[in-house]
């Protein structure tokens, strides 16, 4: 959070981080307070087809933002696994789903998917739990 704090994606500032597992467990930050709504149903019944329309926009906006954003140039160049995290991606994919390999049409999809990606080493940032749960509308 502190590397993109000071970047476009809205961020809550961090105060501090406790690395102290003996505290509540595990590590945790401290941060600034963000007046806005935590929706628990991501079909948004609360608000109207305008509104909700509006911030499936904005949700859009910012995984793009945080997947467009130089991971280097901010600081976390070095955070995570190297390599290429699409092959990663899909290997695990394919493992998980032995039994829809048989299909002719998932087997082309796999080896057009190997083919575009196979050259693509370059890092990216991924927000692996974009969630509803964790964003302040």
């Amino acid at each position: 959070m502190q590397a993109l704090k000071d970047t476009e994606l809205p961020v809550a500032h961090p105060h501090c981080l406790c690395e102290d597992d003996g505290v509540i467990g595990s590590m945790f930050y401290v941060m600034s307070f963000e007046d806005g709504h935590i929706f628990w149903d991501p079909a948004l019944p609360e608000v109207d087809r305008d509104m909700r329309t509006a911030i499936h926009e904005e949700m859009i906006r910012v995984l793009a933002t945080i997947h467009n954003a130089d991971v280097n140039a901010v600081g976390l160049g070095d955070y995570g696994k190297p390599g290429n995290y699409f092959e990663r991606q899909f290997s695990r994919w394919t493992k998980q789903y032995p039994a829809l390999l048989g299909s002719f049409t998932l087997n082309r999809l796999r080896r057009a998917i190997i083919l575009a990606v196979s050259h693509h080493s370059c890092g990216y940032a991924v927000h692996a739990t974009f969630h509803w749960l964790q964003m302040v509308i």
